[in-house]
């Protein structure tokens, strides 16, 4: 996919819109809750259409976070249950052309169906980024680049859906063919154990800092930028030393 590189402070943005939706998991999955009781539909059509859900692990956190607040808005302003301004919604028209496949305006029971879709995985990543650092989509890009199970367990352990994921789901169709039981078996021990993942130290900021990384913008800003922009603006160093700044870059290190 072809796509130009957002500014600086478009990424930076996006990255503080995200670091608010990481303290919101709770939030995020009620809304889920109250869409599923409104609309009574939504099970036979994400059934009708199932490959969606995986596919959302297919695209960054960022990006996610992002389709899903579009589609609500999208929603809510077809149903003038809210005043979207123009601006914002012109936002987002970019991501409207580069995710067609989760934007078929023309189906609205589709468009529900991935709002849904949407808002479970990315709460599911949540949880996956308080407890390892890392969200499901970086996970299975990982095992996947490096033809290693271990991250794609932790994945099946945050969500069995990711297996649907359409890259995994090749990975383990090409296992099976090649007669190996091994991957199968691995992510069937995952699968029966979903919680033995134990917490790491400061989840929110290890997300931000590879996400700031993956984006580019790391190494282009100062160690002093990157302390303002996830400390003292994000908040997402909390520690009780008064040298904050030292121990700040400290840490950064040990993580690239």
């Amino acid at each position: 996919m072809n796509k130009s590189k957002p500014s600086k402070i478009k990424t930076l943005s996006a990255l503080e819109s995200l670091a608010k939706l990481l303290d919101t998991p709770e939030i995020l999955i009620k809304d889920v809750q109250q869409l599923v009781r409104e609309e009574k539909d939504i099970f036979n059509q994400i059934r009708r259409n199932p490959i969606v859900v995986g596919e959302f692990y297919e695209i960054g956190i960022v990006e996610h976070s992002q389709m899903v607040t579009f589609l609500g808005l999208l929603l809510a302003h077809r149903h003038d249950t809210l005043d979207v301004p123009q601006d914002k919604l012109e936002e987002f028209k970019e991501l409207e052309a580069e995710f067609t496949k989760f934007l078929e305006e023309e189906d609205e029971k589709k468009l529900v169906s991935n709002l849904f879709a949407g808002y479970y995985t990315l709460y599911r990543s949540i949880l996956a980024i308080n407890t390892c650092g890392k969200p499901i989509n970086q996970l299975l890009d990982e095992g996947l680049m490096n033809n290693d199970s271990m991250p794609l367990k932790q994945a099946v352990k945050f969500d069995p859906i990711a297996i649907a994921s359409p890259q995994l789901s090749s990975m383990l169709m090409m296992a099976e063919l090649q007669g190996k039981k091994k991957l199968r078996t691995e992510l069937h021990n995952a699968l029966k154990n979903p919680h033995s993942i134990e917490r790491v130290p400061y989840p929110k900021l290890h997300h931000l800092v590879w996400a700031l990384k993956e984006d580019g913008l790391y190494h282009d800003m100062s160690e002093i930028e990157r302390y303002e922009f996830l400390h003292e603006k994000l908040g997402l160093y909390k520690v009780k030393a008064e040298d904050h700044f030292d121990s700040f870059s400290r840490l950064l290190r040990t993580w690239l």
